[in-house]
């Protein structure tokens, strides 16, 4: 959000339908869509709703919203906005592009060489422990789709008994219907699974089962 808000006062110009319509932003000012951010960003839309939600609670955002876009306004933006950093930062961006394209290629490279897989976080670890654990499966490797979903139900507050209460209930569920197979870290860590599966409880899953 600090990346896409707008340093100053201007005007952009958004279709809408089959024309065009002028918005005015304020510094700190931006126009938001949950579709398009969903697609920039590989996170689930309800995800990101629930996330703007908690920041406009703590004040932190002041979401305007129509039927057709949104107006998000950061509070406070001038503290996250040095006018000296952001009036130097152009010049050290462009030296920063131009000493490291050999170094970043580099990196690039190995990243590759490697699987696409940065090293685990100590909670990823613990995370892939607990399904390795709760399920009985062999998983050694956490893709990068699980890992953002993973980290956006840390970012919630939720804690590794959470999780592994939520797999647990999961597993007796998908028992009760024979799908276990399908418990994955990936599926677990989907927001509406995941949710679905903390908040239920063992006698939801007998009276859910249609041959109990």
């Amino acid at each position: 959000m600090l990346l896409k808000a707008s340093h100053k006062q201007r005007v952009v110009s958004l279709k809408i339908g089959p024309g065009y319509t002028n918005v005015e932003l304020e510094i700190g000012q931006f126009v938001f869509g949950r579709n398009k951010a969903e697609e920039e960003l590989d996170i689930d839309a309800s995800m990101i709703y629930r996330v703007l939600k908690i920041f406009e609670t703590d004040g932190s955002i002041i979401v305007k919203s129509n039927n057709q876009y949104s107006i998000i306004t950061i509070c406070n933006f001038e503290t996250y906005n040095n006018e000296l950093e952001y009036d130097e930062q152009p010049v050290n961006s462009q030296r920063t592009a131009s000493e490291q394209p050999v170094n970043t290629d580099n990196k690039v490279k190995k990243v590759k060489k490697n699987g696409s897989k940065l090293p685990l976080s100590e909670k990823e670890q613990i995370f892939l422990n607990i399904m390795v654990e709760v399920t009985g499966k062999k998983f050694k490797v956490l893709s990068d789709k699980t890992r953002r979903q993973f980290n956006e139900l840390v970012k919630l507050k939720y804690t590794r008994h959470d999780i592994k209460r939520a797999a647990q209930t999961a597993l007796l569920e998908m028992t009760e219907r024979n799908t276990q197979e399908y418990l994955t870290p990936e599926f677990i860590t989907r927001m509406d699974e995941f949710e679905k599966y903390i908040t239920m409880g063992p006698k939801q899953i007998i009276d859910s089962n249609p041959s109990n």
